[in-house]
């Protein structure tokens, strides 16, 4: 079956100030047909692998998503809202290897490791690389990218060549969009061009506690502009 879970603990008053938490999953969680859909109306932290084996996996916060252990989707998609920051830890993953991968947050991206068939990242700030340079951030086939700031950063340390700030990639195709850099490091070859719209949508149909279902839904769809453009950097 599916999993949903809601917390409505927005403001301090809502609780008890020590449970002012949001959603913290220090357990792990996995279904084997069934979506998972955790909504906060405050952050979610993710302490305990989520899994789910043949369905997909929703990430809804209104304030930061903070990623400490792996989410795997084992056949289908990963959505991550973040009304804050999306922060994951270094050492974690995002798994959808037959599905895709949606990542919007209204703050920055920090980006450990993605791999799926398509990626879509929206940052209204930067898109940051978190697990050291020459660390695969994103394997896909194709992956759009969009951001307020910048698309990983400089590195004028490093030797001539190399950025260890960069954004590694491994994919087929890439289109981005920031305001103020791109930075991308991508293994072998590369197309810039135009990838499709993503679109992931996590559904849960719950009881409404009177009989009925209640159509518990987030659809997400990433839209960037063909080819890379920024407004300034590199």
């Amino acid at each position: 079956g599916s999993l949903y879970l809601q917390a409505d603990n927005a403001n301090s008053g809502d609780v008890p100030v020590d449970r002012f938490d949001g959603i913290n999953v220090r357990a792990s969680l996995q279904t084997a047909n069934g979506d998972i859909l955790l909504r906060s109306l405050a952050d979610i932290h993710v302490f305990a692998v989520i899994t789910s084996t043949g369905a997909d996996i929703g990430l809804d916060a209104a304030g930061d998503v903070l990623q400490d252990a792996d989410l795997i989707a084992d056949a289908g998609n990963v959505l991550v809202i973040a009304g804050g920051d999306y922060i994951m830890d270094s050492a974690v993953s995002v798994l959808a290897n037959a599905g895709d991968i949606v990542a919007d947050a209204t703050g920055n991206i920090s980006l450990a490791e993605m791999s799926a068939i398509n990626v879509g990242l929206d940052a209204g700030g930067n898109i940051t690389d978190v697990n050291g340079g020459g660390v695969t951030n994103v394997s896909a086939t194709n992956l759009s990218m969009l951001a307020g700031g910048s698309i990983g950063s400089s590195d004028l340390g490093s030797p001539v060549g190399v950025n260890n700030n960069a954004i590694d990639t491994a994919v087929a195709v890439v289109e981005a969009s920031a305001t103020t850099g791109i930075y991308i490091d991508e293994v072998d070859d590369l197309i810039i061009g135009s990838v499709a719209d993503i679109t992931v949508a996590v559904t849960i149909l719950r009881d409404d506690g009177l009989g009925g279902t209640l159509n518990e839904s987030e659809p997400s769809t990433l839209i960037v502009a063909a080819g890379l453009s920024t407004a300034g950097g590199a």
